[in-house]
């Protein structure tokens, strides 16, 4: 897997690095998995992979502690959630990197819109604290 990460470049394949990427993650080798996941990014992929890829991307910032590398990304996350992410848990999610971020007002708004659907979510009553 080392020597694919070298040889990223050179190779388009979005399902081979997106798979890496996954390893890398099981391995909590985050800097390699995100190296790898990177690299789907900049490939071909459907509509579907790519809310998987963001996700598992800001996640993996979260895991790392850079909450900044993945502003780009929120936006996306809670515009397209992956398949078996719930639009609420994007939301809560993308809450917390901006609370992190110090973006109180973005965190703030889009914990209103998930209380606003399901007013008892515990997780939305807790960081809107």
């Amino acid at each position: 897997y080392q020597k694919a990460l070298s040889t990223m470049a050179q190779l388009k394949q979005p399902d081979l690095w997106y798979g890496v990427g996954m390893l890398y993650s099981k391995l909590r080798s985050w800097s390699n998995a995100e190296t790898a996941l990177h690299a789907v990014t900049r490939l071909p992929i459907s509509a579907q992979r790519r809310s998987e890829l963001v996700y598992r991307l800001v996640l993996l910032q979260h895991a790392q502690d850079k909450p900044e590398k993945s502003q780009e990304l929120l936006g996306e996350l809670v515009q397209s959630p992956p398949a078996g992410v719930t639009e609420e848990a994007a939301k809560i999610t993308a809450a917390h990197m901006y609370l992190r971020l110090e973006r109180f007002e973005d965190a703030e708004r889009l914990l209103n819109e998930v209380l606003a659907k399901s007013p008892d979510n515990m997780q939305a009553l807790q960081r809107l604290r």
